[in-house]
């Protein structure tokens, strides 16, 4: 058997910015674990869809990305944002429909502003009663080391008790190369070796390479379309992490 692919979708409002950094850090620290165990953790956010016209609307392809993964993780400070609460209820009747994705909902309590909008308070209070009224238990945490922490014990649940894994062979591949075409995008290197891997081991283990590239691809054209600094900026330091990330697994890979 290969790689089990764990899909998780990160949902929070733009204010947030830091805890979704932090979480993507945290996501590839527990990666350098887990693939070792035959699991790897691919974290969707709307960073990695390509923004171009679609016949029915980003969101709703990111609704259907949602539909997708295992896990989702709803992050929330002083609103709740209408898409946010939007892409949690697609979670939510899908959840109720077929068993997926688990829904894990957080919400910051810490370094409020007394300038904060009282129509965003509202929003987030009125979410909450919702919850509570479809009992669904969310978690307040203070700081970032909180929320990795919490997080990092149900996840352990999760795996401990959803996920069967299995170990992956390692890939003895010392002679690859990699090329960059003109436009900056990345492609697999070509399998210059042979192993006594069998079809299905070569595919899970080669299927966590390709997420990545997919990811960095698509990443590289969103930073060279943008014209908005700030989200260059952020799209740049993301392109970094794909990038030590896949470098990471390709050396996994060589053992």
């Amino acid at each position: 058997m290969g790689v089990k692919i764990i899909k998780i979708f990160l949902a929070s409002s733009s204010e947030l910015k830091e805890e979704r950094e932090a979480f993507r850090e945290f996501i590839s620290i527990e990666n350098n674990t887990l693939v070792k165990e035959g699991i790897y953790l691919e974290l969707i956010t709307w960073e990695y869809f390509y923004d171009a016209v679609s016949a029915t609307g980003l969101q709703e392809e990111y609704n259907k990305a949602i539909k997708e993964c295992e896990l989702m993780v709803c992050l929330f400070y002083t609103k709740a944002g209408k898409y946010t609460v939007e892409e949690f209820n697609a979670a939510y009747l899908h959840f109720k429909e077929h068993g997926r994705p688990h829904i894990f909902t957080y919400f910051k309590q810490s370094g409020f502003d007394n300038n904060v909008r009282r129509d965003h308070l509202e929003s987030l209070w009125k979410f909450q009663d919702e919850l509570k009224a479809i009992n669904h238990f969310y978690t307040r945490y203070n700081n970032i080391d909180a929320l990795k922490n919490n997080f990092k014990r149900q996840l352990t649940h999760y795996l401990k008790n959803f996920v069967e894994a299995t170990p992956p062979t390692v890939v003895k591949d010392s002679g690859t190369t990699t090329t960059t075409p003109k436009n900056g995008t990345t492609t697999p290197p070509k399998d210059t070796t042979t192993s006594n891997l069998s079809d299905a081991e070569r595919k899970g283990l080669k299927e966590v390479e390709e997420i990545l590239i997919e990811k960095l691809n698509m990443l590289i054209r969103q930073e060279s379309f943008t014209t908005d600094v700030s989200y260059k900026f952020q799209l740049k330091k993301e392109i970094q992490d794909v990038r030590k990330e896949l470098e990471e697994t390709r050396k996994r890979m060589e053992g």
